[in-house]
């Protein structure tokens, strides 16, 4: 029911005032939505709103209604136009305010600490499917130093994993690939090793001594010196997500090991291979991913040395257990996990992980929430 307040003064022998009934019903609105694409951003916009206003009367209350109302049905069609363009105005005015406001908060692209810059812009205008809406985002991290593309290509990803939930996000291996590339690129994989990083009261240290039954030809040739090491991947540490949910990361690395005789004086003595294969799992708690590696391999090949052959199995017995070390601190770093990205009042409501090969997926439901209400439609007439 819209009620308004009308005033005639048109005549001059004539004047006066009163109110207008105006009762609806059966109205429908049957509106298509367009989503757009603008520098990887996205956008949307009514692209048609069929309003129908089905049963329409107005009724006039006041001084010389008898006669208004003889001539109601002149312009009682111009008043309905009026409130069908009013409420198109109304749907209008919401999705760009509400449902634009909502896809312009979305998180496309974000730097991280002072390493990475997270590219998650759209690459083609999203597509609809009968029940669902799919959006292909670039997913791909870059270098601040070195912007260059990765050299691989993702997996094929699936629309749809499970039609029953409101939203699913799926990630290709791809995109920690991406991020590996980057750090590698810009050389932030570089490890340097020397005995400064070893407690003064260990019993061992980074030098030849401690090498002595591990590499007896380096202490023969070089005793009591300190050592300096620089481990290297040689190519793109990669991960790999399989159906069962395991996770692996396998690395290749070039380890290069120095003796230091003097601060100007130093010696490259052997260089070997690594090959590096983590295992684990990846699941959500909560709200937040974990990721826990139980299992380390590492493999060793001698590239040069000046210093001879060796054996490489006490020192493969030596970087196994330093991995599994390593795997264990990694574990207790992250035990809290890593949190979902946060998206401006929309939460996640039941979410949780399926698995997949090359790729993982969160399915949930979402609650949004407002922190205004929506503007009123308003509906004028002149």
């Amino acid at each position: 029911m819209l009620i308004g307040i009308i005033e005639k003064k048109s005549w001059p022998h004539l004047s006066g005032h009163g109110t207008a009934d105006i009762s609806i019903s059966a109205v429908t609105a049957v509106v298509d939505i367009g989503f757009t694409v603008t520098n990887g951003e996205p956008g949307c916009t009514v692209l048609t709103d069929g309003i129908n206003v089905g049963s329409f009367n107005v009724k006039i209350h006041g001084s010389e209604s008898w006669m208004i109302n003889i001539f109601l049905d002149l312009f009682k069609s111009k008043i309905k136009d009026q409130v069908t363009k009013g409420i198109k105005e109304g749907i209008d005015k919401a999705i760009d305010n509400n449902l634009n406001h909502v896809l312009q908060t979305l998180p496309v692209r974000k730097q991280i600490a002072n390493y990475l810059l997270a590219d998650f812009s759209l690459v083609d205008a999203p597509r609809a499917g009968a029940s669902y809406l799919v959006a292909d985002l670039k997913g791909e991290f870059f270098g601040l130093k070195n912007h260059q593309e990765a050299p691989f290509q993702p997996v094929a990803l699936p629309d749809v994993e499970n039609s029953n939930v409101m939203a699913q996000f799926t990630i290709a291996q791809y995109v920690p690939d991406t991020a590996t590339f980057a750090l590698w690129k810009d050389g932030f994989l570089v490890a340097h090793v020397d005995d400064s990083m070893i407690p003064p009261d260990s019993p061992i240290h980074f030098n030849t001594d401690s090498f002595e039954f591990i590499i007896p030809a380096l202490f023969k040739a070089y005793p009591s010196k300190p050592l300096k090491a620089t481990i290297d991947p040689i190519d793109t540490p990669l991960v790999s997500f399989e159906s069962s949910g395991m996770i692996s990361v396998n690395s290749k690395l070039e380890l290069v090991m120095n003796v230091v005789n003097t601060a100007t004086d130093i010696k490259q003595v052997f260089t070997l291979g690594m090959d590096i294969v983590a295992k684990g799992f990846v699941k959500l708690v909560g709200l937040n991913v974990h990721v826990n590696l139980t299992y380390g391999n590492i493999t060793l090949s001698i590239r040069n040395t000046q210093i001879g052959p060796f054996d490489l199995g006490p020192l493969s017995d030596l970087t196994t257990l330093a991995i599994a070390e390593g795997l264990a601190f990694g574990n207790d770093y992250f035990k809290n996990g890593i949190p979902l990205p946060k998206i401006d009042k929309v939460d996640f409501v039941n979410p949780y992980l399926g698995y997949g090969n090359g790729y993982i997926f969160l399915n949930t439901d979402i609650r949004y929430t407002p922190t205004t209400k929506p503007d009123p439609v308003m509906i004028s007439k002149k």
